[in-house]
């Protein structure tokens, strides 16, 4: 009697997603995890070509480190290219060093094509949370970066660069362990304004902790007010 054979089968664990719209397809990222055999974590970016169509195609891209979150625009200069950042992970065991951040041009008319590294971002801590927003009203996408352990940062990236564009954009967070990113045109004023989750206590945000404040907003009128409450 033939014995079965047992094989190490691989769990790949979902950490981040995101969607884009393409020639009438909606196309899902999605960044993946799992333990290895030697006991870290490995990375990979898995694409399913329509989320809406049970008969999809899929493809998945092995990353070079591991990572923590994505974001996904369309590429600054290139037709049916998308611009995807990865946010750089902790490799178990090295905290808080984490891996460079990675900007990556995805060729969606060949999905199956390896992503092509754009830029390494310089950034030496975990990344928890980012997003693509026109930041400085001129209609394109910068890229918002939400560290551990750090300044919110703010990049403006083209095929040949990525440049920090925080301080022009006067943006001033205090160092934090950001998690988390929105960005939404709050004050109605046709610009985007942005929001960020902090854990900690920063010395400038401090009095907020302290006093238990908590943060709504009520849209009327056109326009829309944030209300600071405790």
């Amino acid at each position: 009697m033939a014995k079965r054979r047992i094989g190490r089968h691989s769990r790949w664990d979902l950490v981040d997603f995101a969607h884009l719209s393409v020639a009438g397809k909606l196309m899902r990222l999605e960044l993946q995890q799992q333990l290895n055999n030697r006991q870290q974590i490995e990375s990979r970016l898995f694409i399913t070509e329509d989320v809406q169509s049970p008969r999809a195609a899929t493809w998945a891209h092995a990353l070079p480190a591991n990572f923590n979150c994505l974001a996904v625009t369309w590429h600054p200069s290139l037709p049916e290219v998308a611009a995807l950042a990865l946010g750089g992970g902790t490799p178990l065991g090295h905290y808080p060093l984490a891996a460079k951040s990675l900007v990556m041009a995805l060729r969606l008319a060949k999905p199956g094509d390896k992503p092509r590294i754009m830029h390494k971002l310089p950034l030496e801590l975990p990344v928890n949370d980012m997003v693509f927003a026109d930041m400085n009203g001129q209609r394109g996408q910068e890229l918002v970066i939400a560290p551990e352990g750090g300044e919110i940062a703010v990049f403006r990236i083209t095929e040949r660069e990525a440049v920090n564009i925080t301080k022009t954009l006067n943006i001033h967070s205090g160092i934090g362990n950001w998690n988390s990113l929105a960005c939404f045109d709050f004050s109605g004023n046709g610009r985007n304004d942005l929001l960020a989750g902090n854990w900690g206590s920063n010395n400038l945000l401090n009095r907020y902790a302290e006093n238990n404040y908590r943060l709504y907003f009520h849209k009327d009128d056109g326009g829309t007010r944030l209300y600071k409450t405790f």
